[in-house]
This record gives structure tokens, C-alpha cells and sequence, in this order.
């Protein structure tokens, strides 16, 4: 069989899975599953998440994430969210020559330059030296930055009260991500297993 894979040039892929659960105070109010998968240069990310709040009316937000990395460089990436089960927005990625087309909800727009780290990478690894970050839900670069504690604060450009703070306990193994929205309560995002 290993002399098969040797000579039809094929090595199976190198799958990771991570699950976290999502909690807001103490209770827990959904899941998210983290895959990445490795093929040669070629590394693609998949990220669904199910979040339910219940504040003065219960809201249920869902998403569903792919991103595809080929030698360290964004290629293309698709999100859709949706809200109490109806479509919120959905973001599309496209890798063209020298710049990115970003098409959400039908609207395009253009971001230049190469996207090395992404929303679903973080589940994975530290973003190295990137100062942004790609959110694939929202189809921006968001800044990063190491505070000094070690954690990653991601920070949406045009809204200073969204922040997500990010810590790992190593280069590779993201421990939680705290997200703080206005008007919504703080959510804790904490690993539970690999697989």
C-alpha cells in the first residue's frame, strides 16, 4: 500500500479537526467546529459555527465558513450567516491578479495586496507578522495586534466596540477568543477537544 502512495504521487491529506463550545456568563449558548485540512501547498479551512442568545427576544446566528490558502496566500473564501434561520449576508472571495474581489451580497469591491491570515486560520495558528487579518464574514481586513499578555486583538475598522481578543497556548492551539459587540453580552469561544 505505502508503494502505491509513493508512486501514484499522492499523499492523503492531513486533517484537524477542533471543536469549542460558545458561552455567555456561564451558560452555554452553542458550537463551533474548526477544520483544517492539508494538501500539499494547498491548506483550506472550514468553520461552522451556532450561536443562540436569548436577551429580550431569543436570536440564533449561524455561519458557515471555507477559506483556501495555496503557499501561505488567500485563493478564494465563501461565508453565508444567517439570522433566526433566514440568510443574513453572504461573502464571496476571489483571488485575481494582484488584488482580491469581495463580493457581499452582490456588491463587489476590490482589496490589494496578498491576504496571508484569515478568520478561520486563527482557529490554527497565530497570524505571524500580519498586521490585518481577513474576516471572511464580513469581507474586510481587520487590524491585529499582541497586547501584552500575549493575546491577539482583532478590531474592526469602522467599529472600535467590536473586538475579539484571542489566546493560544501555543503558536498552533487557539485556547478562546472573546468576543465583546455593543449591545450584545460578552461571548467566551473556549476549546474542547482536537479530533
Amino acid at each position: 500500500f505505502l508503494l502505491l502512495l509513493l508512486f501514484s504521487g499522492e499523499l492523503p491529506a492531513q486533517v484537524i479537526s477542533r471543536y469549542y463550545q460558545v458561552l455567555s456568563g456561564d451558560k452555554l449558548v452553542g458550537e463551533v467546529q474548526a477544520k483544517k485540512q492539508i494538501l500539499g501547498e494547498s491548506i483550506e479551512y472550514e468553520v461552522h459555527s451556532e450561536v443562540t442568545l436569548s436577551m429580550v427576544i431569543s436570536v440564533r446566528v449561524s455561519y458557515k465558513v471555507k477559506a483556501v490558502f495555496l503557499n501561505g496566500m488567500l485563493q478564494t473564501s465563501s461565508a453565508i450567516v444567517y439570522l433566526n434561520g433566514s440568510l443574513k449576508n453572504k461573502v464571496d472571495v476571489a483571488r485575481k491578479n494582484g488584488y482580491y474581489e469581495v463580493v457581499i451580497d452582490g456588491d463587489a469591491h476590490r482589496i490589494d495586496g496578498s491576504i496571508t491570515a484569515s478568520s478561520a486560520s486563527l482557529y490554527f495558528e497565530k497570524p505571524g507578522h500580519a498586521g490585518h487579518v481577513f474576516s471572511e464574514t464580513s469581507g474586510v481586513l481587520k487590524r491585529i495586534s499582541t497586547l501584552t499578555d500575549g493575546q491577539l486583538l482583532l478590531v474592526d475598522p469602522d467599529k472600535d466596540s467590536e473586538v475579539n481578543r484571542y489566546l493560544y497556548t501555543s503558536n498552533t492551539l487557539l485556547k478562546s477568543i472573546e468576543i465583546e459587540r455593543f449591545m450584545v453580552p460578552t461571548l467566551l469561544i473556549k476549546h474542547v477537544r482536537d479530533s
